[in-house]
């Protein structure tokens, strides 16, 4: 009796690989043998593949009446003894076979920071991995890394209002926008005014996403990292706010705190800036407070030695 393989890997159940996770390769392997009896066992080497199960079907090709007879051919590779074993119930000569192992994909994650603030407060600053995702409500067709996506894998408790298929902050931590009351929340990426809705704003990697309610952002710029000891430096001062076209800027920020890490403080004049002098090339860490605004990110400033020109006369 003639037996071939019709169908070949019905089951497919590809085990961990320890050596290499990301492995895909092909391997035909040959199994020849003499004719194995109906109750034989063939045995031959491992090829080395650890934990890993397949099943395949052997048809008769001789059909009897309306029915076909088959049986399961079962092979495990098996790490532990370092065999392959074969057991079926019909006399087999020589086949091949084709063998596709195929890691699956590793899902892409991205690491950003969320921050959030309300009022002076900040309530909530952690980093969070995600992986892109679409709204299934609106059945986009594609997913991505959005904000949204990241600030549905942190789990805060945020409820969302939507317009079309863009989808905005209607409340996060029970605090609800009050526009009547110009309470509302708006948020930021790396201090940037958002100008989308949050499923459309794409996030990378190393990203900071910051939400504010009832607080502006400020920040701090210094003219130069470097300033030389015992010369004046300029620290320039903003806060957000929104110009006469209602677009949302960082605008000089007066008369707001501004705290040195060597005890100085000093407030900021009409235009936003403060002015400081080294004495010492001890680094400098710097940030600024004021009423209505979020306490900025601190700079920091690393003074240096100013470089003379002497005239060195050697007789």
């Amino acid at each position: 009796m003639k037996t071939t393989i019709k169908k070949i890997l019905s089951t497919l159940l590809v085990g961990i690989f320890l050596t290499n996770p990301f492995l895909v390769f092909a391997e035909e392997l040959a199994v020849a043998s003499e004719e194995v009896q109906s109750t034989g066992t063939a045995t031959s080497t491992s090829i080395g593949l650890p934990d890993i199960n397949f099943n395949f079907k052997l048809q008769d090709e001789e059909v009897f009446g309306t029915t076909t007879e088959t049986t399961t051919f079962e092979i495990n590779l098996d790490e532990g003894d370092a065999t392959t074993s074969a057991t079926t119930t019909l006399n087999i000569k020589d086949f091949h076979f084709v063998l596709d192992l195929e890691a699956p994909a590793i899902e892409e994650t991205r690491t950003v920071t969320i921050e959030i603030m309300s009022g002076e407060k900040e309530i909530y600053t952690r980093e969070v991995s995600f992986s892109a995702c679409s709204p299934s409500e609106f059945s986009e067709a594609t997913s991505t890394f959005s904000a949204y996506c990241a600030l549905r894998s942190a789990e805060i408790p945020i409820t969302w209002s939507a317009f079309g298929d863009d989808l905005f902050l209607n409340s996060v931590f029970g605090d609800a926008n009050d526009f009547g009351s110009n309470l509302y929340w708006l948020y930021f990426k790396n201090l940037t005014f958002g100008n989308l809705s949050l499923n459309k704003e794409v996030l990378a990697e190393g990203d900071t996403l910051k939400l504010t309610y009832n607080t502006y952002p400020s920040k701090v710029i210094y003219a130069t990292s470097t300033p030389f000891i015992g010369q004046s430096t300029t620290i320039s001062v903003s806060g957000f706010g929104f110009d006469e076209s209602f677009n949302g800027v960082f605008l000089p920020l007066e008369s707001a705190k501004v705290f040195l890490s060597t005890g100085e403080i000093l407030e900021s004049n009409t235009l936003g800036e403060v002015y400081f002098s080294p004495t010492t090339t001890a680094p400098v860490s710097i940030y600024t407070k004021k009423l209505g605004y979020a306490t900025s990110t601190a700079i920091i400033i690393n003074p240096k030695k100013e470089k003379k020109n002497i005239g060195l006369k050697v007789a």
